[in-house]
């Protein structure tokens, strides 16, 4: 997961006025996230009440999404991430790290004292530093040497203690505050390796056609996963391995029945004509 935070901050670029920017993300993150969660909860029930296999609903699923709908608490952590970071760059690049810094350190605040802001913006907090990182490593990319340097140090520092910790991005709880250093320095070593592959013709299409996909993949693979497990049992790693492969395809399917582009297309330019 911090890997999408790195990638978005990436290609972050201040442009126009902040509530101009904040508009597009509205439209970008907020949209698809209201889409979203209507249509992939609405298929789940149907398929649920078709296998007459029983399921809840809590109105509090709008605001704060489980099940097949899960994976879209990234969108609204998004939203935040990108909105502050563009408040807090209004000045000098020192203040703008010195900024990151404080929001990761009021992230990591809330996290050791288990206070939940709504919307996920205690989450937001946090995962600013993988954003603000992502945007620098567009600016100076030597900063992957120091960035790999420190994930190295705290893998090893992990190691002696014995402690890798379960991270849950979504909740907030990262365990071992080390951890930062490790999945940033994964996240740009991800980064770099795709380059590389990019640059094979055939490796490079697939992985150039999954990565102007993989938002949609992200988002619709839970209810795949649904689909699949009508098929494949769960209790074998091999078909596990299988539906996890066929989960790809049946997502990009799932978006191209619901004709997700023309949708949000149609949206985008209603919103821009209101």
């Amino acid at each position: 997961m911090p890997l999408f935070f790195l990638v978005s901050g990436y290609f972050y670029r201040k442009s126009g006025d902040g509530m101009a920017y904040a508009f597009n993300k509205v439209k970008s993150l907020i949209v698809p996230y209201i889409y979203y969660i209507v249509v992939l909860n609405a298929i789940f029930f149907l398929l649920y009440y078709c296998i007459n296999k029983p399921f809840q609903f809590y109105p509090s699923i709008l605001i704060r999404p489980y099940g097949v709908a899960t994976i879209l608490w990234f969108f609204l952590a998004l939203f935040w991430v990108s909105v502050l970071y563009r408040v807090i760059d209004f000045w000098n690049k020192s203040f703008l790290i010195v900024a990151t810094v404080l929001l990761y350190v009021m992230g990591v605040l809330l996290s050791i004292y288990n206070i939940r802001l709504p919307l996920y913006l205690d989450s937001a907090c946090t995962a600013i530093v993988f954003y603000g990182l992502g945007n620098w490593y567009g600016k100076v990319p030597r900063i992957k040497y120091f960035v790999y340097v420190m994930g190295i140090l705290a893998c090893i520092y992990c190691f002696l203690r014995g402690d890798f910790p379960i991270i849950d991005m979504k909740e907030n709880q990262y365990g071992n505050f080390f951890y930062v250093f490790i999945s940033s320095s994964v996240s740009i070593l991800t980064v770099e390796l795709s380059r590389l592959i990019g640059k094979q013709r055939f490796l490079g299409g697939i992985l150039s056609y999954l990565g102007r996909n993989s938002l949609y993949i992200f988002t619709t693979h839970l209810l795949a996963f649904e689909f699949l497990y009508l098929v494949f049992p769960q209790n074998s790693v091999a078909y596990s391995i299988l539906i996890a492969v066929f989960a790809i395809p049946l997502s990009l399917l799932l978006n191209y029945i619901l004709k997700v582009e023309e949708t949000f297309s149609f949206i985008d330019k209603k919103l821009v004509r209101e």
